[in-house]
């Protein structure tokens, strides 16, 4: 049987011949479009209980669209108060969406926003020393944060945030290595998995896998990766995100030398085991870890220009497909913002347009208010795109320091 890497390098032969008939990716589509349309007030009758929205001129919105039996509700952009926290980018900070709030922590400094409200207040500060890009994730009850770049290293410590009483409490350290932005972490209910981190092997990565009950305050040491270890032994430099599908662990592997390949972590009743890895046939120089997204039944690997796969994980794999789909390429125009991708409903928004799930079909995006800004965050939350922060840095004139963009954005998707 060929091993795990022989594959990888059949996948990516096969890759270089997937070429879909939709034509070429776009440059990475990083910043968007600014957008000056003026919208008149106008008067929606939305459903049979008549709920009447009032349109402000700070709303941007498409015409709605009608068929034979239904009319489609439209598209809208409106804008928000920005965070009280200063100028930020995706990978400075670190952030979840819980059932009321958006909790964002910045590098010595944090802010939470009610979606209901639609205002911010301020967090108390976090007992962590200052630092930058650690990984987070909610329990339904806390913001668990571990890690980051801080002025001496990458941080071995962490702490979990209540937002019912705004106090924080130290998470313990025994025997947890160190973890930043680039490592691959899922909640599966109950555990916090942790996998490796990026690093330049054999010395600066580490492959070990771990799970912290946050109720009990016990770290327990689970099974490295088969494939990570393999990459490390061949000094091969990865990219690691992770997701939760109800059942396992899908960890994907991201690097400049191979396409994406997925490692399968299964916790079976606390025992944990290891799956054969599937090869993806996506670049892996054209794809970053924010590009693989759950949509509660599929696991989406896209790179910059939309061009990605949808895997199967709910049975075994087929070695024919690797139960794997393929995702044309989203075509969006240069000068649209990398925003994505996010799951909301049946559909996924990535730069400036959208992926319907349905039928695997791409569609405009409304473009937005502005100002253009790069790398900012977004969550979805009630079936809006909430959009957030990000660098309004003028290319041409250059900035020192990311520019605040001052305003954040919530995105309608077409009904």
């Amino acid at each position: 049987m060929l091993d795990v890497m022989t594959q990888l390098h059949r996948y990516a032969d096969a890759a270089e011949a997937a070429v879909p008939e939709h034509g070429p990716g776009t440059k990475d589509p990083r910043r968007s479009r600014t957008a000056l349309l003026a919208a008149a007030a106008a008067v929606l009758v939305v459903g049979a209980a008549a709920t009447v929205v009032i349109l402000r001129r700070d709303e941007h919105h498409a015409p709605v669209r009608t068929g034979s039996d239904q009319t489609v509700e439209p598209e809208l952009w409106e804008t928000l108060p920005p965070p009280p926290i200063g100028p930020f980018t995706a990978d400075s900070v670190t952030y979840v969406a819980t059932d009321t709030e958006l909790i964002v922590l910045g590098v010595d400094s944090g802010a939470a926003f009610s979606f209901a409200d639609r205002t911010w207040r301020p967090i108390t500060p976090s007992p962590l020393t200052t630092r930058s890009g650690p990984v987070s994730t909610w329990t339904g009850r806390e913001m668990l944060v571990w890690g980051g770049e801080t002025t001496t290293g990458t941080a071995t410590d962490g702490a979990a945030y209540d937002p019912e009483t705004d106090t924080w409490r130290m998470l313990p350290t025994a025997g947890v290595a160190a973890r930043k932005a680039t490592t691959g972490t899922a909640w599966t209910g109950k555990e916090w998995v942790l996998g490796g981190i990026e690093g330049q092997p054999p010395n600066g990565e580490t492959t070990d896998t771990v799970a912290l009950d946050p109720e009990s305050g016990v770290w327990r040491s689970l099974p490295p990766s088969p494939l990570g270890s393999q990459m490390t032994a061949q000094q091969i430099p990865r990219r690691v995100a992770a997701v939760w599908t109800d059942r396992e662990v899908l960890v994907a592997s991201i690097s400049d030398a191979l396409p994406v390949a997925v490692d399968r972590l299964r916790l079976d009743d606390g025992a944990a085991s290891w799956g054969s890895a599937v090869g993806i046939a996506v670049d892996g120089p054209e794809t970053d870890p924010s590009g693989v997204v759950w949509t509660g039944d599929h696991l989406l690997v896209l790179d910059r220009s939309g061009r990605g796969i949808a895997f199967d994980s709910s049975g075994e794999v087929d070695p024919n497909t690797n139960n794997s789909t393929l995702i044309p390429p989203s075509a969006a125009q240069p000068g649209q913002s990398w925003l994505g991708p996010v799951v909301v409903g049946h559909i996924v928004t990535v730069g400036g347009r959208w992926l319907d799930l349905r039928d695997l079909t791409w569609h405009d995006t409304l473009p937005d208010p502005g100002p253009p800004r790069a790398s900012p965050i977004a969550v979805a939350h009630g079936g809006l795109v909430y959009v957030f922060g990000g660098d309004a840095c003028d290319d041409i004139a250059g900035c020192p320091a990311p520019v605040d963009p001052g305003n954040g954005l919530v995105w309608t998707p077409p009904g």
